[in-house]
């Protein structure tokens, strides 16, 4: 009952199915349909209680219908609802000997305890590394979204030596001088033209976030100008205000400058003598394939179009380039919040740690000990959830406690063979194997991974 009415079922259902305090309480907590039948409960069964704490009264009211419990506090002559779970808000727990015998039988039920004191704060930390998991999550989604832009590298690679090949070959058909002139103002009016819409989109960008910019304002009735120490504010604040209109106005000053300073470009650009040199190439490549057609030839006619691929394919390459440099940021910020993650979780381990020295060192009634990420029992399930593989496939190979083997196996075997006396403030080797353990198992295919080379099969 005093699991119920406190919300204390919940740590329960953390035991293993099997267990005889679980099975136990599922069978007390059902609805009897009959005399012989398990169960205690109605359908309509209420469990409360009353709360002292800090001398505040609370109710706790726990209904069969929800499931849950309601929080209710004493205030005024009245009992007033109250937000909140009362699992974590009244952290109480009574146990009899029958369930803390049981309780002791599975190593992790007195971790969850110490989990729930101040000293360790688990749901803080699980809150602090959900957000860092995640955030890891996402700069290796876009990782990998970047990466999936340079699958075709190599291909374009191959193509453009194609496109290279044609084009010298053409270039050896004996116009070699109109085509290399034309070749050679081609690529330059193209740099001028990319050069053009590059200032026409700056110039556009800077419009567009000047147009969507809101001045601050103050409320004249938010200070009292009668008190001199509120004008001399007032008057402040009036004066930055006035700064960052000052400031819009010469943003959009200087854009006009770039839209008259990029059309008296353009202007100039016409009538310039390098234009004219490019017309008049352009003239000479137009004449020499009419000429070439006229006699029946008609590859050259394709070197406008191979120029044109072999500038396509260069921008792209060029593209790639700039991603390759967001993909090398990006797992540098993944190094960055791997390391967080780890720091989190190794402060974990050492608040435990922390709470096993103040609260029982010395303790003769019970004594714990913490191996550092030597769990045995949620061990394989959380690695099988990575994999995707739930079920007992690769057992041998992954984790096979009565037989003692499997790579996870010894990286646990190894892990509880650190000597106890090492230094626990910083779990650096404990850590260290983990690491080393993340970095071979990616090289399990070669039997890497912790010397199961004679007893390894290739993973699906």
């Amino acid at each position: 009952m005093k699991n119920s009415g406190m919300d204390r079922s919940r740590d329960l259902f953390h035991l293993p199915p099997q267990n005889e305090i679980r099975r136990s309480f599922e069978s007390f907590i059902k609805v009897s349909a009959s005399r012989d039948t398990d169960g205690v409960m109605l359908t309509d069964t209420k469990i409360s209680c009353i709360y002292t704490r800090d001398d505040v009264n609370y109710f706790l009211k726990w209904s069969k219908g929800s499931n849950s419990v309601s929080i209710f506090r004493f205030e005024d002559g009245q009992w007033i609802p109250e937000e909140g779970e009362a699992h974590s808000r009244f952290p109480i727990k009574i146990f009899s000997q029958k369930q803390i015998f049981n309780l002791a039988k599975n190593p992790n039920t007195l971790l969850r305890l110490i989990d729930e004191s101040s000293t360790v704060g688990f749901q803080q930390w699980k809150m602090e590394w959900e957000d860092k998991r995640s955030h890891f999550q996402t700069l290796c989604s876009q990782r990998r979204e970047l990466q999936s832009k340079l699958s075709n590298k190599n291909l374009l690679q191959g193509q453009l030596a194609d496109v290279e090949q044609k084009i010298k070959t053409i270039e050896k058909s004996g116009h070699t001088e109109i085509l290399k002139s034309y070749q050679h103002y081609r690529a330059k009016r193209t740099i001028v033209s990319q050069v053009e819409l590059d200032v026409e989109k700056l110039k556009e960008e800077f419009e567009s976030a000047m147009n969507s910019v809101v001045l601050p304002v103050i409320e004249l009735t938010s200070f009292n100008k009668q008190i001199d120490h509120e004008q001399e504010v007032y008057a402040k604040i009036e004066s930055l205000i006035k700064s960052t209109s000052t400031f819009k106005e010469s943003v959009n000053k200087a854009l006009k400058t770039v839209g008259d300073e990029l059309t008296s470009f353009k202007q100039w650009y016409g009538s310039s003598s390098f234009n004219q040199a490019h017309i008049s190439v352009d003239a000479e490549y137009n004449k020499l394939i009419e000429d070439l057609q006229s006699k029946g030839v008609s590859s050259p006619a394709d070197y406008a179009r191979l120029i044109g691929d072999r500038e396509t394919i260069n921008q792209s390459l060029k593209d790639m380039e700039v991603i390759e440099g967001k993909v090398s940021e990006f797992t540098a910020l993944i190094n960055d919040a791997y390391q967080e993650i780890i720091k989190c979780r190794q402060g974990l381990t050492v608040n435990r740690i922390n709470f096993i020295k103040q609260y029982l060192t010395g303790n003769t009634s019970i004594q714990v000990d913490i191996t550092p990420f030597s769990d045995l029992v949620d061990l394989e399930s959380s690695f099988r959830s990575i994999l995707g593989r739930s079920d007992n496939a690769f057992s041998a190979e992954i984790f096979d406690l009565d037989r003692e083997c499997g790579f996870l196996f010894d990286l646990n075997k190894e892990l509880s063979n650190i000597r106890k006396d090492s230094d626990l403030s910083d779990l650096k080797l404990w850590l260290d194997k983990v690491h080393n353990f993340k970095q071979n198992i990616f090289n399990f295919n070669t039997g890497a991974a912790l010397n199961t080379r004679a007893r390894s099969r290739t993973l699906p």
